[in-house]
């Protein structure tokens, strides 16, 4: 595996790529995309790999998986590869949004310690900005002093939705979190 991983590196790596440069490569079949993205990460370097929309990343996501975790010890630089994912932002997708963020971080401390690093994208990803800067976190501690008001008013705002009964990521339990022995529970209605 690794004599192949080292013969894809040196057919399709232009003699001299500098960091920032870039490489273009049309009309590969099958998984070859995932091997030779894998192959030309070794030096470490990070390979921005964009495919042209979800169903390409997931594909490519599946192979890289399969193939980092079919490798011997004896392909030692190329164990320590690390594949991240940049998805598309969907409207209040919270889960894309903190993907996006962990992907962030951990290209923005790379040069630190560099390693072989492979970013799956679809095209839609990259031309879609960052935030500027992630909501402030909510802080919870044992003998705080807050409202419960406050408090659903708070999660409302970090993108929350009040629901009877929590059944998916984002939602609180209105009713049980607002229920105390002795009071009855308030009722759940949105806003």
């Amino acid at each position: 595996m690794e004599k192949a991983l080292e013969t894809f590196r040196k057919r399709f790596a232009p003699p001299g790529l500098e960091p920032g440069g870039s490489v273009a490569i049309p009309s590969l079949t099958g998984s070859a995309d995932a091997f030779l993205s894998l192959a030309l990460a070794a030096e470490p370097r990070v390979v921005l790999a964009v495919v042209p929309g979800l169903p390409d990343a997931d594909r490519l996501l599946a192979d890289l998986g399969v193939i980092c975790n079919s490798l011997p010890a004896s392909c030692g630089k190329w164990r320590k590869a690390r594949v991240l994912e940049f998805p598309v932002p969907g409207a209040d997708d919270r889960a894309a949004f903190a993907l996006r963020l962990k992907t962030a971080a951990a290209l923005g401390t790379w040069a630190t310690m560099p390693y072989p690093c492979v970013v799956v994208a679809p095209a839609a990803a990259v031309a879609a900005p960052l935030p500027a800067h992630a909501p402030e976190p909510l802080r919870l501690a044992t003998g705080a002093a807050a409202s419960f008001g406050d408090f659903a008013e708070r999660l409302a705002a970090l993108g929350y939705s009040r629901v009877p009964q929590v059944a998916q990521e984002a939602t609180t339990p209105c009713a049980a979190a607002s229920s105390t022995p002795g009071r009855p529970a308030r009722s759940c209605r949105s806003g």
